[in-house]
């Protein structure tokens, strides 16, 4: 399986009310998408506005059976239509294709948190080198942050790097609530995590990222 990453950005002038509006309207429209297997969206939660504008306003995921489907199901008419029932131009959505890598898989709530940051390697790697190094050094160290309930890192597939992906993965974190984030900044593990981050990312401790809340668009099948 593979899951195109679709960030979702309003437009200038647009308010973050009529925005999330449409996407709820535009909702229904992603199950038309040809080939879609599962979907989620996640909205930016209210304290992601407090200090401006958050890197992204919405986060949604489309799971395909292979990258051929996932290619055309994204140039498709369907998902088109989805990216224009919130004003978005279907041509400048920055999404990427990803891989999943599960490092931890505990139970997750319903109304949790979700955490997107998004990430591109340091130039000193390969892609090869940057996903190895990502997932069996780094994942292992930010999994035992014990507030985390579910940690799956999103790795842009390498046909994708062709041209430059938008980003060259995301982690993707599930806690319960807003105290147990920021307590988790709080524990030695979050430390070693972060520290660890300039061994393998560009612009280290300057990560992208919003907290989101999630729902299911399209169950699984």
């Amino acid at each position: 399986m593979l899951t195109w990453v679709v960030p979702w950005r309003r437009a200038a002038g647009v308010s973050v009310a009529d925005f999330r509006a449409a996407l709820t309207a535009s909702g229904g429209l992603v199950a038309d998408v040809p080939g879609l297997r599962a979907a989620t969206r996640a909205l930016t939660t209210d304290p992601g506005y407090a200090k401006g504008d958050p890197v992204y306003d919405a986060v949604d995921e489309w799971t395909f059976a292979d990258a051929a489907t996932a290619r055309t199901a994204l140039a498709s008419p369907e998902a088109r239509r989805v990216a224009e029932a919130h004003g978005a131009d279907p041509d400048a959505v920055p999404a990427f294709l990803t891989t999943a890598h599960v490092l931890k898989d505990g139970p997750v709530r319903p109304d949790g948190l979700v955490n997107y940051e998004f990430v591109r390697r340091s130039p000193s790697l390969s892609v090869a080198e940057f996903g190895r190094y990502w997932r069996e050094h780094h994942g292992p160290l930010a999994a035992r942050i014990p507030q985390l309930r579910r940690y799956v890192q999103r790795h842009t597939v390498a046909a994708d790097h062709d041209p430059e992906p938008a980003w060259e993965g995301a982690a993707v974190t599930w806690f319960d609530d807003l105290a147990a984030m920021r307590a988790s900044g709080a524990t030695r593990e979050y430390a070693r995590t972060r520290d660890d981050e300039e061994a393998f990312l560009a612009d280290a401790h300057r990560l992208p990222f919003v907290i989101t809340q999630r729902r299911v668009l399209v169950a699984a099948s």
